[in-house]
């Protein structure tokens, strides 16, 4: 049980760099980063509201509607719900969700690629979360979904792997 605790220590301290512009007060610059704010807020509106599940932001799109989260990765506005809830700060909220999709990702990478050791898992896991196309994701894209379900890969082929 020690090494696992470890292991979790060392990924964190690895993963520190990626996550440093998360941790910073405000909102960083990307292409939909803080369009996701702003989604999150009609949201949280539209759900408030009593609609369920939400398919239109009534508020977006000049008050015309828009029915973005029919195709832009509702799960992540209704996990990042709670935080919002919480804190009554949308940037937060969007934030804590990129925050926990990196550390989902890299613990569950580690966990896929355990059986070939420590090193190799440690290394598989950094390569992965360090890859351009996720970091690119986070910081230039801003895309929140895709991180987030980019973090549910290494679960779903450790699951696949243990035949479950």
């Amino acid at each position: 049980m020690k090494i696992k605790k470890k292991v979790y220590w060392v990924i964190g301290l690895f993963s520190l760099p990626l996550l440093w512009n998360l941790l910073r007060p405000g909102f960083y610059t990307s292409h939909d980063g803080e369009w996701m704010v702003i989604r999150l807020t009609a949201f949280h509106q539209e759900l408030r509201s009593g609609q369920f599940p939400v398919r239109w932001l009534s508020r977006l799109n000049h008050s015309y509607g828009y029915p973005v989260t029919n195709f832009l990765y509702p799960l992540s506005f209704y996990l990042a719900e709670p935080f919002y809830i919480l804190t009554k700060n949308p940037a937060f909220a969007i934030k804590s969700i990129l925050v926990l999709s990196i550390l989902s990702a890299a613990i569950g990478q580690w966990v896929l690629l355990k059986k070939f050791g420590n090193i190799a898992a440690l290394s598989g896991t950094l390569a992965y979360i360090y890859s351009p196309y996720f970091a690119y994701n986070i910081y230039q894209r801003g895309s929140v979904g895709e991180t987030l379900a980019m973090s549910i890969v290494p679960w779903l082929f450790w699951t696949i792997s243990k035949k479950r």
